[in-house]
């Protein structure tokens, strides 16, 4: 497998790197870090390529799941799932230290809001609490906000369960999701969710997955199994769909 890299529509991705096992999750920060999950670990690489760099070290019984990176760029949020317990949770660490601490013992695929809460899934409900990204603590036990949204399944690789939750949420407070649907019938319609909490389907039903809204929320980035495996763009605004990629092979997870 390879990362890459897409500035804009019709533009021909750039191959930053090669992976050494499939993505579980990225992010592209706005240092320029590019944040991953895998098994053995959490990853990083520059956005202008370069070599991999391991973070956190888990073992290779364990995944590194969608890491995200906290305000101020000195700590990240992650997932961890066990193989062997079968257990996934979520945690925090410090990029200078090392230092790692659990947030949740059944969380994970968390995002820090502007707000100053933590949301994050908990089997196929989301989870908010306020939280201290400095101090790497939940400030209130975490309490339910959106339930029936979709967790990929990966198969045998991982015990039927990712811990990768198919929703994205934006700086400006629209969340768009999968409903947990997705496990059964792969067909879904995105729904948005406004910050009023106001649901509105959008676009036709597709094998869709690996949501990512832009800080915007006017646009959604999100990887489309029903043409050729390829990364495609839907526009909330316009409710329209452009296709990204077009090399041959699977390309998935925008970030």
């Amino acid at each position: 497998m390879k990362s890459r890299r897409g500035w804009r529509h019709r533009v021909a991705p750039v191959t930053l790197c090669d992976l050494r096992t499939p993505l579980l999750g990225a992010s592209w920060e706005e240092n320029g870090t590019i944040l991953f999950g895998a098994r053995g670990g959490i990853w990083h690489v520059s956005d202008e390529g370069g070599e991999l760099e391991l973070l956190i070290e888990l073992g290779d019984n364990a995944y590194g799941l969608t890491p995200r990176m906290l305000p101020g760029g000195e700590a990240f949020v992650f997932g961890k799932f066990t193989a062997e317990t079968g257990r996934v949770s979520l945690r925090a660490s410090r990029f200078s230290s090392g230092e790692t601490v659990e947030l949740s013992a059944n969380g994970f695929d968390a995002s820090y809001l502007p707000t100053g809460h933590l949301i994050f899934a908990a089997e196929n409900t989301l989870m908010a609490a306020p939280f201290d990204p400095y101090g790497l603590t939940l400030l209130a036990e975490p309490l339910p906000i959106v339930e029936d949204v979709a967790a990929v399944l990966l198969g045998n690789q991982l015990g039927n369960f990712s811990g990768i939750s198919q929703y994205a949420v934006s700086a400006t407070g629209t969340l768009v999701h999968l409903s947990a649907g997705a496990l059964t019938i792969y067909r879904t319609t995105v729904v948005s969710v406004g910050p009023e909490g106001t649901s509105l389907p959008q676009g036709e039903p597709r094998w869709q997955s690996d949501l990512r809204l832009s800080p915007s929320g006017e646009r959604v980035a999100l990887h489309v199994r029903d043409d050729d495996d390829d990364i495609w763009v839907y526009d909330l605004g316009r409710g329209a769909m452009t296709r990204l990629t077009f090399e041959p092979g699977e390309d998935e997870t925008p970030v």
